[in-house]
């Protein structure tokens, strides 16, 4: 009896031992099996790396291109500063109703040039459309002198006047975005936008004796300046933008009509 329970415990202890020893060779080959996988790993990564052109490439996937945020569409709200010094106080006619005073701008071509590695710093210009609708707050329209000066122009029974423009528009804009490594990033932008004067008209919707609603377009020159120069701020996120600008020239030609400065804020959409 003795020596057959002897003998299952030395069967026992054996079958024991073998299995430890079984598992301590099944955790060591796994730990070696990572260990090495996890050196092949960092030898291809140091490779691939080691290759300006896959270099190059890597570094691009983790700092997106700069693009700007130039293109899109954008609705301000318009009002002009003026100067009545050199007429005395006769620029009234110029007062405007704000909440119908807009500008839209249709910024159709954007080229964006990088600054820095990062990506995220560069200048943006491009081509767009500006359309400028002056709605007058006192019912009257404005005509032209022979001598190229601005009057005020008195209509009866006025419901609406406005004084309208449209300018061939191109920006040279200083653009920083952050995070830097993000795709969809917040920016702040700030620079100047030229714009080349194409139309300018008058429209007024008025009443005739009858009663009637009538509108009487008058296109000309209206001694505006050529050409424009505004300064614009941008602040946004992604696709949405506020926007602010104002314009550093003269409107009109000097001693012609009062010195005007049209400034707008809005908002935009951007492609």
């Amino acid at each position: 009896m003795k020596s057959i329970i002897i003998t299952l415990t030395l069967l026992c202890s054996f079958s024991f031992f073998s299995q430890a020893e079984k598992t301590n060779q099944a955790d060591t080959i796994k730990n070696v099996h990572l260990q090495e996988k996890r050196e092949k790993g960092e030898v291809w990564k140091t490779q691939v790396l080691s290759n300006p052109l896959h270099s190059r490439v890597y570094q691009r996937s983790q700092n997106p291109r700069f693009r700007g945020h130039w293109s899109g569409f954008n609705l301000g709200f318009a009002d002009f500063s003026v100067s009545n010094e050199q007429l005395d106080g006769a620029g009234d006619y110029l007062d405007l109703e704000r909440k119908n005073s807009l500008v839209m701008q249709f910024n159709m071509f954007q080229y964006s040039m990088r600054l820095n590695k990062l990506n995220n710093i560069g200048l943006v210009t491009g081509l767009g459309l500006e359309y400028q609708r002056f709605r007058f707050a006192n019912k009257n329209s404005i005509k032209r002198g022979d001598g190229g000066q601005i009057y005020p122009m008195e209509v009866e029974n006025v419901k609406k006047s406005s004084f309208k423009n449209l300018y061939l528009t191109v920006p040279l804009i200083f653009e920083w975005q952050f995070p830097a490594k993000k795709y969809q990033r917040a920016y702040v932008a700030a620079g100047v936008m030229g714009g080349l004067r194409l139309h300018t008209k008058t429209k007024v919707v008025y009443k005739n004796e009858n009663g009637d609603t009538r509108r009487m377009k008058n296109s000309g020159n209206y001694s505006m300046n050529p050409v424009k120069a505004d300064a614009v701020v941008r602040v946004g996120y992604y696709k949405l933008a506020l926007w602010g600008s104002y314009t550093i020239t003269n409107m009109m030609e000097k001693n012609k009509a009062p010195e005007i400065h049209p400034y707008t804020i809005g908002f935009g959409v951007n492609f």
